[in-house]
């Protein structure tokens, strides 16, 4: 659900959100509600020398995986790619940290990408 006055970016589809936005930037916070089942995600993206800051909210979450490929220790995460399918139940959302085989996976009732000011 967007906070009030908050602007989405488009989407492509009625439930799949456009997170090409977010690629490359640095995943600087992963929370989970364990009471709402909501997933937010804060990410920073330099884009031309300026700093650009989203929340990637996922809603209902149902499941959620993290796995690490890439050996230890990190100076910080960049998210390398974002994903997200349509599925039977939701989406699935899928953030990869630096490669594949490293990152955090999980399927939610919906998801939407919120710039933060």
């Amino acid at each position: 659900m967007a906070r009030p006055g908050a602007e989405t970016l488009a989407c492509q589809s009625l439930q799949v959100m456009d997170t090409d936005a977010l690629w490359g930037g640095k995943l600087t916070r992963l929370t989970l509600d364990p009471v709402s089942w909501s997933l937010r995600a804060g990410v920073e993206v330099n884009l031309d020398g300026m700093m650009h800051r989203y929340e990637l909210v996922q809603e209902g979450v149902k499941d959620l995986h993290a796995e690490r490929d890439v050996p230890r220790p990190w100076t910080y995460a960049e998210l390398s790619e974002v994903h997200v399918y349509e599925a039977d139940d939701g989406l699935r959302v899928e953030l990869v940290l630096w490669t594949d085989g490293s990152g955090i996976t999980a399927r939610c009732a919906g998801a939407q990408v919120l710039p933060v000011q």
